[in-house]
């Protein structure tokens, strides 16, 4: 690939990455009663995307890099052409870590007069670390899209930062503490959907609008939009307001293994699924090969809650 063929999709996915999440900063700042306050967020909001994205060494590794780089008067081209070696230097701790890193197992067993009989439990500490979705990438156009993603992010922070001190006559800026959203609490929304258990998911999405500010303005798209940004900073593939030839979906969300069909009625779950069925929502996916979940959503404009969920397999 030539260098203008990779500096095209650089700069295409960085726009496309830049407007996407600068949108996300808007609707907040749009909603908002207390727009110095929306703007905080927004950043809170978008730096936590940009630390969610960018937690692991190798990712470190890059951004130091193209900044070095940047700074010596090299192009983009240049510092994407060097990622290869970094991936490779990379595998080699990954491959030590691993190595390194076993995870831990204890059983703890039933007994009588001290004589064990049978297993009482079974307890597995898993150790982790945080990987990157470069070490997956093996072509320059790969690298190209990931680099343009991250770096996106970090322009548009910078940006926030401008308008706020615009706005607020500030150079003050804060955003760090403003989002309600744990990293560890990220990670379990993001396995609870992945295998489909919807109790945990909509609990921990009840803690997450039960600290939300209540200075945003509560309008009929609030619960939706709340929970597509959520999803979004997850890199969940996720359509708001899909059109069908009867009807609009609020919410489709689609894993590995599931499609999740999601409808939010005021208070009643239970009308929200029937509404699903009555419009034939599903009719759209017949020709997947993955399991079609119906979900109604309760939600309380009051409260500022999801109030009841209910879940129904298609098939």
């Amino acid at each position: 690939m030539n260098d203008q063929e990779l500096i095209n999709i650089y700069e295409t996915t960085y726009k496309e990455e830049f407007d996407k999440h600068f949108q996300i900063a808007n609707t907040f700042y749009d909603n908002a009663r207390d727009k110095k306050y929306a703007i905080e967020m927004g950043l809170g909001i978008i730096g936590f995307l940009f630390a969610f994205r960018n937690s692991s060494e190798l990712e470190k590794k890059i951004m130091k890099n193209y900044d070095h780089c940047y700074k010596l008067g090299c192009t983009v081209v240049d510092t994407i052409r060097v990622i290869p070696s970094l991936i490779e230097q990379n595998k080699v701790r990954v491959d030590e870590w691993n190595t390194n890193h076993k995870n831990d197992i204890s059983i703890k067993f039933k007994k009588i007069l001290g004589i064990p009989y049978g297993i009482r439990q079974i307890n597995i500490k898993r150790n982790m670390r945080t990987g990157s979705p470069f070490e997956s990438l093996t072509t320059e156009k790969g690298i190209a899209k990931e680099l343009a993603r991250q770096r996106a992010i970090v322009d548009l922070i910078a940006q926030l930062k401008l308008k706020y001190i615009e706005i607020d006559g500030s150079s003050e800026i804060n955003g760090n503490n403003l989002l309600p959203i744990k990293f560890e609490k990220l990670t379990n929304l993001k396995k609870a959907l992945s295998v489909n258990d919807l109790n945990k998911f909509f609990k921990l999405i009840q803690s997450v609008f039960a600290s939300m500010s209540y200075g945003m303005k509560i309008t009929e798209g609030y619960f939706h939009s709340h929970i597509h940004l959520l999803l979004t900073l997850l890199d969940f593939k996720i359509e708001s307001e899909l059109e069908t030839n009867i009807g609009r979906i609020d919410s489709v969300i689609e894993t590995d293994n599931y499609i999740h069909i999601i409808e939010f009625k005021q208070n009643d779950s239970s009308i929200a699924i029937e509404q699903i069925k009555q419009k034939k929502y599903y009719q759209k996916y017949f020709t997947t090969k993955k399991k079609i979940i119906l979900v109604g959503v309760g939600v309380d404009k009051n409260e500022r809650n999801i109030l009841n969920w209910q879940m129904q397999s298609y098939k």
